[in-house]
């Protein structure tokens, strides 16, 4: 068994921000990455203006690893649509690259990075933390938990009545020309019936397509990527439209399932150790259509590395549970209501004769910003 000052569980976003700051505190910091090589992750991809905030704090710059500037916001419904242009400049980069090279930037910092390595359990001691995992146990003073939407066993974020109905997929496509150039420096957000849908350019000329459904509507639509992808076309015009000659980047999409939109983390909730901190979506789960999940992430760990210089592992929690449960809420509310047919077309309706509401619900869907 080996002993650390810190260690990480989990290698996004959450984790590797944690690891870089642990380890310019000059402190003996391990990471734990499940997955031995660079992957996809399903998410949005919307790197919001907080987000680029903490990644310039870290020394990220998002131009320099191809990003994609994102001006404006479409909302669209049916045939009918509404846009208007961000408050802010935004961006967007895969996973896949924005991970990486944070992984690479903590071990620059001096982090270990041990990846291929499963945590298959948190045992809180009398003198710190045992992490198990298949190969070893791992000995540390203080934890971060930052799996994303992966639970540790016996360390479950979910409470009653916060289980989501939800299924999250996710595609790299690449369209058309012409679909490319009008898509530039956009983000759409499709309504339907059931749920919602996303699509914005990435790096490399392709585009990030998610998809939002809850569990009956995919029911009825044959349960298939497929036979889902034909509804989805007869429903939304505009989505059929955009992928008019396109091709998939994969064989299948990914899939996430029972994502507990709403959760935000109360240090009474589940337990009571101390020096475990909560990152990211272990922290709080922001429904997708928020775009504000990676910026969360990037901020939980910001804020958690001041709390365990005091070893104040609870004062972390209350802080951050304080900070987002507004946010959360209203994203909540209003994701539960943007995913009802009736609700949906005077949505659309209302954005369309005043596009400045979109900017009001992107303004109260945003965290408020910690400095140095």
């Amino acid at each position: 068994m080996s002993t650390w000052d810190a260690i990480v569980v989990g290698g996004g976003l959450a984790g590797s921000t944690a690891a870089i700051y642990l380890a310019r505190k000059n402190k003996n910091v391990l990471l734990l990455e499940k997955e031995r090589t660079a992957h996809h992750k399903v998410c949005g991809e919307f790197i919001s203006y907080e987000a680029v905030h903490y990644l310039k704090l870290l020394g990220v710059e998002l131009p320099q690893l191809g990003a994609e500037t994102i001006d404006y916001v479409r909302v669209i419904h049916g045939a009918t649509l509404a846009e208007t242009k961000l408050p802010w400049t935004a961006f967007s980069l895969s996973r896949y690259l924005l991970d990486e090279n944070l992984l690479k930037l903590a071990k620059e910092n001096g982090a270990n990075i041990q990846r291929g390595i499963t945590v298959t359990g948190l045992e809180h001691t009398s003198v710190g933390w045992n992490i198990k995992c298949k190969e070893k146990t791992f000995i540390s003073k203080s934890t971060f938990l930052a799996t994303g939407k992966h639970n540790v066993q016996g360390w479950s974020r979910v409470v009653p009545g916060q289980n989501s109905n939800m299924i999250g997929f996710k595609m790299h496509c690449k369209l058309d020309i012409n679909q490319t150039k009008l898509l530039k420096n956009h983000v759409e957000i499709i309504l339907f019936s059931g749920g919602y849908a996303g699509i914005q350019p990435i790096e490399n000329d392709l585009v990030n397509f998610c998809l939002i459904i809850n569990k009956e509507k995919y029911k009825a639509w044959g349960k298939q990527w497929t036979t889902l992808l034909e509804n989805l076309f007869t429903v939304s015009p505009h989505i059929k439209n955009r992928f008019n000659r396109s091709y998939a980047c994969w064989n299948k999409p990914l899939a996430i399932f029972g994502i507990p939109y709403g959760f935000v983390y109360k240090n009474d909730i589940n337990e009571s150790a101390e020096e475990l901190y909560r990152l990211g979506d272990q922290m709080a789960v922001i429904p997708s259509f928020a775009g504000d999940g990676m910026a969360i992430a990037l901020h939980t760990a910001h804020i958690a590395i001041d709390y365990y210089l005091t070893n104040n592992s609870k004062k972390y929690h209350r802080k951050a549970y304080v900070e987002l449960k507004p946010q959360i809420r209203w994203a909540t509310r209003l994701s539960r209501l943007i995913s009802m047919s009736t609700a949906q077309k005077l949505i659309i309706y209302a954005c369309k004769i005043a596009p400045g509401i979109i900017t009001k619900i992107v303004t109260r869907t945003r965290l408020r910003l910690t400095n140095c």
